[in-house]
């Protein structure tokens, strides 16, 4: 009997042990995943379009013949739109976050395709670099400019949608976002314009840079030192932003509707774009990412 006895209990620790070890194992497994978890859900569901530099400005580039460059993490699926040869899927083994910075094990439905590894590094809230390259959060793609080829590049200019003409008659006035309550604006002459970038502080006088009859667009440049800008504007490298580089853009909508964009001051010292937010900005409300301009009465 004490033998049996003996045997019985050895038994039981022995249960007792397997159903600890499945306890431990079936934690383990619910805390990795839950890691994995948490860390997708920051990028998850998330689209990411390709950036390209364009007059020194991140932009979106629209092709005639091709799409964009995007991935979208949706789930534990990863779909890749190539340029030229479209939609490439891949199922998401695991995610591991260093810093700012995930690692996918991503796998095709091709079962000779080994498992690869596609890095996407978080620059800022809306830039991320994925393998080298730069691209921007589906969430502010609204907030950079988008340049399509032109037709001419893409040959078919004969389908193209009537372009706006871009007289001056149709430009010339004084546009703000908000005719009657707004305070910044800007005052369009020809080929020139005098703009409002800080309230009682700094205002420009800029020239067109380059038309974009294509887009129905404009990019105007600084002109000269401004006179007229205050106590913080005496302190901005006004030398180094005279220069050739695009400081804002305004696209026609129509005879009373502009699109209007502030790149920043270009410091070409630095090389880099200083002063990136104007008083259009401040005024326009939080839930719209574009600055669109009403033609107002003086």
């Amino acid at each position: 009997m004490t033998i049996i006895y003996l045997q019985l209990h050895k038994l039981q620790e022995i249960l007792k042990m397997e159903k600890l070890f499945k306890l431990l194992l079936l934690i383990s497994t619910f805390s990795s995943c839950q890691e994995i978890k948490n860390d997708f859900t920051e990028i998850k569901n998330h689209s990411f379009y390709e950036v390209k530099k364009i007059n020194s400005v991140n932009s979106i580039y629209e092709p005639c013949d091709a799409s964009n460059k995007k991935y979208l993490l949706k789930d534990s699926i990863l779909l890749y739109t190539s340029a030229q040869d479209g939609d490439f899927k891949y199922r998401i083994l695991n995610i591991s976050k260093n810093k700012d910075t995930y690692q996918l094990k991503i796998k095709n439905t091709d079962p000779t395709q080994n498992i690869s590894t596609l890095s996407i590094k978080k620059i800022d809230s809306k830039y991320f670099s994925i393998n080298d390259k730069i691209y921007i959060d589906s969430t502010f793609i609204k907030t950079i400019p988008h340049i399509k080829q032109s037709c001419e590049e893409c040959g078919n200019c004969d389908d193209a949608k009537p372009q706006i003409r871009l007289d001056n008659q149709r430009l010339n006035g004084y546009w703000k976002i908000n005719c009657i309550n707004g305070n910044a604006s800007m005052t369009i002459t020809n080929k020139t314009a005098f703009l409002e970038v800080m309230f009682n502080q700094i205002y420009v006088e800029l020239v067109e840079l380059k038309r974009y009859n294509s887009e129905n667009g404009i990019a105007y440049k600084l002109k000269e030192i401004p006179e007229d800008r205050g106590s913080f504007g005496a302190k901005l490298n006004w030398n180094e932003y005279l220069n050739n580089k695009p400081i804002a853009y305004v696209k026609v909508i129509d005879k009373n509707t502009l699109y209007f964009y502030w790149y920043g001051f270009f410091n070409k010292k630095k090389q880099k774009r200083e002063f990136v937010e104007c008083e259009f900005q401040q005024e326009k409300s939080k839930d719209q990412q574009e600055i669109i301009l009403k033609k107002c009465d003086e």
